[in-house]
């Protein structure tokens, strides 16, 4: 019970911004894309940067956004295989992002201080970082393609600069070169909270914008069968082949792993629905239950597998 109600006091914030975001895009007219491209295109690359030139390479951590994008990109597709037995229209696009993502950094990242202690922030963000990579890249290329061809969707993963401050940053690691002084640890912190406030802020947008709530509850049942039963089924798999064979990860690791697996579907979600027009209420309405859900799966999943 301890764990339940201290994640309850940490994530009632995240609620309450959301709550306020709808009151707010209810009574007045927001362009929520303007939202979306200032997260995209500035917000996110700076957080990527941040993360990638601050963390320590050790062989574990390394292999810590490696395996969440392999993990990710590996769901997306099987999301993406089944959403086109069901759907014709950019729907099983949209699947094959929401089940690969999951709202680490807006989420995840909180819940991890508030569980283990602000020593664990590091590990936290890497695995966030393995979700932004997908993200940006395969997951970008998924929704994409719900509007683009193959290579229009290709040329806008080149363009997006999360790619590139994440090359950047991890360069500047491997050369040494970091970032320690009091401006920067200022910054960083200013960053972060830009990225949960506007994230979070773009699902209440999102819902508040729902003319008639029209559920796809194919669409629901699959994505949250994929993010909380799938997800942390195949991290299970591989940490027990890393404790038998591997040898790669620590305890830490291990947390951090099962932790981020059990997360609810990604605010970003909305935010490239929202981006490049593919269902962005139905995103936002997705988002929002599994971000309820969670409220209850992650103190009842932590208790029995992590602490």
């Amino acid at each position: 019970m301890q764990i339940f109600f201290t994640l309850l006091i940490k994530i009632s914030p995240l609620y309450g911004l959301i709550a306020l975001s709808y009151i707010v895009g209810k009574f007045f007219t927001i362009d929520r894309k303007i939202i979306a491209k200032f997260l995209i295109y500035i917000v996110i690359p700076l957080v990527v940067f941040n993360g990638v030139i601050s963390a320590k390479l050790t062989a574990g951590n390394i292999a810590l956004p490696i395996t969440f994008f392999v993990v990710a990109t590996l769901i997306s597709f099987f999301a993406a295989w089944l959403g086109r037995r069901f759907w014709h229209d950019s729907t099983k696009n949209l699947l094959a992002f929401a089940s690969g993502s999951g709202n680490t950094g807006y989420f995840g990242i909180p819940v991890a201080v508030a569980i283990f202690s602000n020593d664990m922030f590091s590990l936290a963000v890497l695995s966030t970082l393995g979700i932004i990579l997908f993200e940006n890249t395969f997951g970008f290329y998924h929704v994409s393609r719900g509007h683009y061809s193959v290579r229009d969707s290709l040329n806008k993963i080149l363009k997006l600069p999360s790619i590139w401050t994440f090359i950047i940053g991890l360069i500047l690691n491997i050369f040494g070169i970091h970032f320690t002084n009091s401006h920067f640890t200022t910054y960083s912190n200013v960053v972060k909270d830009i990225y949960v406030f506007f994230g979070m802020s773009m699902i209440g947008l999102s819902l508040a914008a729902i003319k008639t709530y029209q559920f796809d509850f194919k669409f629901l049942i699959f994505s949250h069968l994929n993010k909380f039963i799938l997800w942390p089924i195949l991290i299970g798999l591989i940490i027990l082949f890393d404790k038998l064979a591997l040898h790669i990860f620590s305890a830490d690791n291990y947390r951090i792993l099962l932790l981020m697996s059990i997360v609810p579907l990604a605010a970003n979600t909305v935010v490239y629905a929202t981006e490049l027009r593919a269902h962005p209420e139905k995103a936002a309405t997705a988002v929002f239950i599994s971000t309820v859900i969670a409220l209850f799966y992650i103190p009842l999943m932590v208790g029995i597998f992590i602490k």
